[in-house]
């Protein structure tokens, strides 16, 4: 078995509003279309955000539809599922391009037949392989993936999906399922949403987040791993992608005063080639605020500098007398102590927890009329 699955390419989209990096996510989709055209996979599967708006701008129509248009020269099917960014209230272009025969959407609604309690799904036939897939749909996703049945095959089976399962470390605020609702007996499961490349192994089978082609966010670009796509020739490898430079950096500024943590940002620059930067201070000041970090003299001498853009991270930087905050406590402890530090009452801080978890939740009406009687019983 012989295909590339990548993901997330975000065409259209853009960091700090800087025209250069939405050139750069275009040179990533196509560094993985000219590898494609050079190594001759079987096909190309993609799980999802092939745009990062529903409504792409006609610059990047033109550009997507060049690059599928070489795939389909050279006869090499691309399958894809619509992800969270490619849809918009009246449906996703990928259904566009899919009837003018540049690609085939593996979770088209003519995919999926309701047979009693569940809903079989159908796929998309390649060679020796049959290609399903979930859209990326947020609303009532767990009781989807309950329904859903693929339908028998014998070939080499691929599960499509921009979902992100509980068990990857870290994504505990973002999970959409836990794993155990993948459905069973696939031999391949591509995963989308998830922008770091991970895998692992569900039912002794690869299940592979290629991760996003280009530096989506500045949380992505703090952890500085490579961005790349896989190539599955009996087993996944990846492969890394070219992408613009991101220098991580940490600033010791224990007992400094901003003035001084201005000069030791500026005085430590090194050169760079349109790099991306992120300072991150530690420390806790001698005195004032950090706020009065003069951010703008120190991004004005990274641009000096040769830098493309330059973010300073605050957060590990304590005013005099202030706590660091233990990343290692729950979000719920958190919450406790800060309101207690503004001085709530126990049942003042057990009612705000209530509407915390009331506005965090999609909850039938049934199910909200109670919790708000719970709520209420707090007054």
């Amino acid at each position: 078995m012989n295909f590339v699955h990548f993901s997330d390419t975000h065409l259209g989209g853009s960091n700090f509003k800087l025209k250069e990096r939405e050139q750069d996510f275009l040179k990533s989709f196509k560094q993985v279309i000219d590898y494609c055209l050079k190594e001759k996979p079987a096909f190309i599967i993609h799980s999802g955000d092939l745009f990062d708006k529903g409504k792409p701008g006609n610059k990047i129509l033109l550009f997507t539809i060049k690059q599928l248009k070489k795939l389909r020269k050279e006869g090499i099917p691309f399958i894809i599922i619509p992800g969270s960014h490619d849809m918009s209230v009246d449906g996703t272009f990928i259904t566009v391009l899919e009837r003018v025969g540049l690609l085939r959407n593996a979770a088209k609604p003519e995919n999926f037949e309701q047979a009693s309690d569940q809903v079989l799904m159908k796929g998309e036939e390649i060679g020796e392989a049959i290609i399903y897939g979930v859209p990326g749909r947020r609303a009532n996703i767990k009781s989807i993936y309950e329904s859903i049945k693929p339908a028998p095959s014998n070939k080499f089976k691929i599960f499509m999906f921009h979902h992100i399962t509980s068990n990857i470390i870290g994504s505990e605020e973002f999970a959409d399922i836990p794993l155990s609702l993948l459905p069973k007996g696939m031999d391949y499961y591509a995963g989308g949403h998830w922008h770091d490349h991970e895998s692992f192994n569900y039912e002794s089978k690869p299940v592979i987040y290629a991760g996003s082609t280009d530096y989506s966010d500045v949380n992505i670009m703090e952890s500085a791993k490579p961005r790349g796509f896989i190539h599955y020739k009996d087993k996944p490898v990846f492969i890394k992608l070219e992408t613009r430079e991101v220098i991580v950096r940490e600033i010791d500024c224990n007992n400094l005063n901003p003035e001084e943590i201005t000069n030791k940002c500026v005085d430590n620059l090194k050169p760079s080639n349109n790099g991306l930067l992120i300072l991150k201070l530690k420390g806790t000041l001698k005195k004032g605020k950090r706020n009065e970090v003069d951010l703008q003299r120190i991004r004005d001498q990274a641009v000096t500098k040769g830098y493309l853009y330059c973010n300073v991270r605050l957060s590990g930087l304590n005013n005099p007398g202030e706590l660091s905050i233990n990343t290692t406590r729950t979000i719920d402890e958190i919450e406790i102590e800060f309101l207690k530090n503004k001085g709530y009452e126990k049942r003042e801080i057990e009612l705000a927890k209530q509407l915390i978890n009331i506005l965090g939740r999609d909850y039938k009406p049934s199910e909200l009329s109670k919790a708000i009687t719970k709520a209420g019983s707090i007054l």
